[in-house]
């Protein structure tokens, strides 16, 4: 089970490792965007436990507004979009229907995959928003 959770931001990025961690640290830094919490949850396998402890931890309903999700696709987009739609489902958290699309409400949640052939940044801006917006 993950350790408990302190909820410290209205936006939470959950990043699959410490190089996305480090990565978004230095690109939200320099994009200039405030009041976002980012956490490494670990690897594919630890995403479900994670989910559970962060809609557990105190004030998470009151204070967390979006919960973005990014990991990597392994072999298959698909089958990692179903992995993290089992993993929300489990935590009782919306599901987007698809990538890079924001669903829901308090919090709503948006999930990104990073595939081995990504090298842009830029794949993991949502379409139509601009850098502060993220």
């Amino acid at each position: 089970m993950a350790k408990a959770i302190q909820i410290e931001s209205k936006i939470q990025l959950l990043v699959e490792g410490n190089d996305q961690r480090n990565f978004f640290e230095a690109f939200i830094k320099h994009l200039e965007i405030d009041d976002v919490q980012i956490h490494n949850f670990g690897g594919v396998p630890q995403l479900r436990d994670f989910l559970l402890a962060l809609v557990d931890a105190p004030n998470f309903r009151e204070i967390v507004q979006s919960v973005g999700i990014v990991r990597d696709a392994e072999e298959s987009a698909a089958a990692a979009f179903q992995s993290v739609q089992s993993s929300l489902r489990h935590a009782e958290l919306t599901m987007p229907d698809r990538p890079a699309i924001r669903s829901g409400n308090s919090p709503a949640i948006c999930f990104q995959y990073r595939s081995r052939f990504s090298k842009s940044a830029e794949e993991v801006r949502p379409q139509g928003k601009r850098p502060k917006q993220l």
